[in-house]
């Protein structure tokens, strides 16, 4: 304990926690500054109906983007923000109540990658193979030996246990730029990222962006049937039924990968924002927002199988940008409203909202 408090003043000297300077150091839970000006949950992972995850940021007293999270045990947050550490985080898996990694972006313009690991009381950062890579979007582990987490210049990055290397994900023949921001894994033999791509540099006109983890290397799951002008913005798979996708496209769909991609209609107007499955054959859940007559509202859709259908009537908000659902009856959904963090808990049949700690 004494040893870090003497490093700290050296680690606000240089405004951000770096992986060079912080390989297996231990980061305190608990609120790292007294007054929050603003807050956002950006990700939420649950392994159970009474332990959940949820990271995003907030602007600290300072006035500076410090790393947000928050543990629910069923009814209550609690707050366990790595102490004074910089950054955005924007991802997060659990593998088990004692294992979560979350990743995210630090540095003053936000493009040094950081990812950091929860047992259950502690957050220790984990170092990352490039820092200066560019920022990591989203994570997804199985175990404690396996996750894979997406961003910066190679694309993707593989846990195996003891430290992360560099795994390349390779796009469209004839591509000028794109992202494949989005994963699950299902298990260690398969993962799919999704997202976007472009081939012409002047239009910048998007197209969906699919690519498969089969263990050793990433391949393209071929893109046709998907509308022009759109990318996918998260996906959920689960073992032997496949993955769910959804995004944001001129025409309203979503899409189920299983050796191949299936659309099937999304009610509309909608932008879907994040996806969780507990079968992604037959139980999703995806939520979003829309607007109408100037106002944004939140959105929460559910999939039986055949056909999307809106949950319950939509709360006013800024939007839910992610979501959780260990069990078919219980899903956690996160977002910001009012430039607050907020969260909703779903019983199978109604939403519900539930109180954020504020940091």
């Amino acid at each position: 304990m004494w040893r870090l408090m003497r490093m700290r003043p050296l680690l606000m000297m240089c405004g951000v926690l770096t992986a060079a300077a912080s390989v297996g150091l231990i980061l305190p839970a608990g609120p790292a500054y007294a007054k929050t000006h603003s807050a956002e949950l950006a990700a939420v992972s649950c392994v159970g109906s009474t332990q959940c995850m949820a990271v995003g940021s907030y602007i600290n007293g300072a006035g500076k983007t410090a790393a947000l999270a928050e543990v629910l045990n069923g009814r209550t947050w609690r707050l366990v923000s790595p102490a004074r550490l910089l950054g955005r985080l924007t991802g997060v898996s659990c593998a088990s109540a004692s294992f979560c990694v979350a990743v995210g972006a630090a540095g003053k313009s936000g493009t040094t990658s950081v990812a950091v690991s929860w047992n259950g009381i502690r957050w220790r950062v984990m170092a990352t193979p490039d820092p200066a890579n560019g920022p990591l979007y989203d994570v997804s582990c199985v175990s404690s030996s396996f996750c894979m987490a997406t961003g910066g210049k190679a694309g993707a990055e593989l846990w195996r246990g003891r430290r992360w290397r560099l795994s390349g994900v390779p796009l469209p023949p004839g591509s000028t730029s794109g992202l494949a921001a989005h994963i699950s894994c299902d298990y260690s033999g398969f993962c799919l990222a999704v997202g976007y791509y472009t081939t012409d540099p002047q239009a910048q006109m998007p197209q969906a962006l699919g690519e498969t983890w089969s263990g050793h290397v990433w391949s393209a799951t071929g893109n046709v049937a998907f509308p022009p002008d759109g990318k996918l913005t998260s996906t959920a798979c689960t073992r032997h039924f496949g993955c769910m996708a959804v995004g944001n496209f001129n025409a309203n769909v979503t899409a189920r990968w299983f050796l191949g991609w299936n659309l099937f209609p999304a009610p509309g107007p909608t932008a879907l924002t994040a996806v969780s499955c507990v079968n992604a054959a037959s139980n999703c859940m995806a939520v979003g927002h829309y607007t109408q007559a100037g106002a944004e509202f939140d959105l929460a859709d559910v999939w039986n199988g055949k056909t999307w259908h809106t949950t319950t009537s939509p709360h006013l908000a800024s939007g839910l940008t992610a979501v959780s659902c260990p069990q078919a009856r219980h899903c956690v959904a996160v977002g910001a409203a009012a430039n607050q963090a907020t969260a909703e808990i779903w019983n199978g049949k109604t939403w519900r909202h539930l109180k954020t700690r504020s940091p």
